[in-house]
């Protein structure tokens, strides 16, 4: 098995930051109706920033993320995995 560490840590940062670019844009027209105009002239700094924030989960996944938490809350919510 895998930790949560080692299964955050082979993100690669760059790759995932390219995967999520894309969507940046939409979700500030779509959810925050930011104008087409400000979401494009900001873009560049959209990969940088993904890439950081990447890195960064990577660093603190274990206070992001307790897998602990997250399979008992699911196993009280569905009985029948128990």
């Amino acid at each position: 098995l895998l930790s949560v560490e080692e299964v955050f840590g082979r993100l690669e940062p760059k790759k995932v930051a390219q995967l999520l670019h894309p969507m940046i844009e939409t979700i500030g027209l779509e959810r925050y109706s930011i104008p087409k105009a400000v979401t494009s002239k900001f873009s560049f700094l959209y990969g940088s920033v993904l890439s950081a924030f990447v890195k960064d989960m990577q660093k603190n996944i274990v206070e992001l993320c307790d897998i602990r938490k997250c399979v008992v809350e699911q196993m009280m919510e569905d009985r029948e995995l128990l």
